[in-house]
């Protein structure tokens, strides 16, 4: 980092200690500088912290970035989908503050989607779409949940444009599918899975999302096709592996009885 007055040499050093003294001052921006360096050091409690201690102190135009990088680390920091509505209250106050910040939106709308407060999420979707109207994921989002909403024009609609923003996306056309399954229209979620595929021949979600659409349908032999090509693409390893082989385990036993 340069910074005007001191050698280049010494930039680093001198980084350091000023953020040190303007920690030891409570200044709001060295703490929030500081909370980031630890959440991308992974120490989600740590930064979570000294994210609270900026909220606390000075106040400043900076302090939504607190609030948003306390809710990112409740976010980061749990596995367990439900304990992210915790994240709700600081995402609310941080676009409240900067209410044109996007990952704002994003982060607000996903966890909404994810804990099933369609109604809510779709109102942030609404925002980040106007806000964003050339990025084809806001379209995507908005989507799946007009689409968790049962209003199909609407659900067909917004993926359409993501298509059009970015024709051939692979995550698209999964969370497509996806939607089409919300409808129990397995023939148009099974051409979304495969032309994911066609897009991404490494992406082994395709071919998972592929596997479980074929198995439900009690198409058992294409669906071990798909998920020992997804257990191949995942490795030993992977972080469902374990649940792809108890699925393949179970087709091939249905398939063996008499």
């Amino acid at each position: 980092m340069k910074i005007a007055g001191v050698p280049e040499e010494n930039s680093s050093k001198f980084f350091v200690e000023w953020t040190a003294k303007q920690r030891a001052a409570n200044d709001q921006l060295a703490l929030i500088v500081d909370g980031y360096n630890r959440f991308a050091s992974h120490e989600y409690v740590e930064a979570q912290v000294t994210f609270q201690k900026a909220i606390n102190g000075t106040p400043s135009e900076n302090e939504y970035l607190a609030h948003y990088g306390k809710a990112m680390c409740i976010i980061r920091g749990n596995e367990d989908t439900r304990e992210w509505m915790n994240a709700k209250q600081p995402l609310e106050i941080a676009h409240k503050q900067a209410p044109d910040f996007v990952p704002v939106l994003y982060q607000l709308t996903r966890l909404l989607q994810v804990n099933d407060k369609n109604i809510e999420a779709l109102v942030a979707a609404d925002r980040l779409v106007d806000r964003m109207p050339y990025w084809h994921e806001a379209y995507s989002m908005r989507g799946v949940l007009w689409a968790k909403l049962k209003v199909r024009e609407r659900f067909k609609a917004d993926f359409d444009k993501a298509l059009e923003l970015n024709p051939g996306d692979a995550n698209t056309l999964i969370s497509m599918g996806d939607s089409y399954l919300e409808f129990d229209l397995y023939d148009l979620a099974i051409s979304c899975f495969e032309s994911a595929i066609r897009a991404d021949e490494s992406y082994w979600y395709g071919y998972y999302r592929l596997a479980l659409c074929q198995g439900s349908r009690r198409n058992y032999a294409q669906a071990i096709t798909m998920m020992e090509k997804t257990i191949k693409l995942l490795g030993l390893d992977g972080p469902i592996t374990k649940d792809c082989e108890a699925r393949l385990a179970e087709w091939k036993s249905i398939l063996s009885r008499p």
